[in-house]
């Protein structure tokens, strides 16, 4: 029996992670992540055929501006403070591979925007939906293992040894289920 200490931190976190998380908060981000997926794609094409262009905001008494917006160009989000109206006094703009952030102050406000070209924002949405499909992927193996009555921690059989597992030294939770 190897001693807790002798296992990776990496292995032990992890299984105490996933048994955090209930099956349907994992279904939920993964299907969330698939209409975000869904809708990007939907506002991207219907931009770039100039069709619509959309946005929502939010103002408030002080003249605060948030909100976001698309276009052809891309999605975008937005601050504004105070009356942006009339012509930039000062901008500063960062732009890298189609996406860019700036900041521009006018006579009576400050604006700050972000902006990020199709590709790159659904390419973000993907990577969004790819790590949600692997947390969803990860748990299932997880249950199963349970269900099947392996370790929790490391998947080895626990059959022989209802109490505790020989590979990893944890302690069975529920002996019946690996004795089955």
């Amino acid at each position: 029996m190897r001693h807790k200490a002798a296992i990776p931190r990496a292995c032990r976190s992890a299984s105490s992670k996933l048994k955090s998380r209930p099956a349907w908060r994992r279904r939920l981000v993964f299907a969330g992540a698939a209409c975000l997926l869904l809708a990007g794609i939907g506002l991207c094409i219907g931009s770039k055929q100039d069709r619509f262009a959309c946005g929502v905001a939010v103002a408030t008494p002080e003249l605060h501006e948030l909100g976001w917006r698309t276009g052809p160009a891309g999605f975008s989000l937005f601050y504004e403070k105070g009356q942006c109206y009339g012509v930039p006094l000062s901008e500063r703009r960062l732009a890298l591979g189609g996406c860019f952030v700036q900041s521009r102050t006018k006579l009576q406000g400050h604006d700050y925007s972000a902006l990020a070209s199709w590709p790159i924002f659904i390419g973000g949405l993907s990577v969004l939906m790819a790590f949600a499909a692997r947390d969803m992927v990860a748990g299932m193996r997880h249950a199963r293992d349970v269900r099947l009555g392996r370790c929790a921690s490391c998947g080895y059989d626990l059959r022989a040894t209802p109490d505790r597992c020989p590979e990893c030294g944890t302690a069975v939770s529920d002996p019946s289920v690996a004795a089955a």
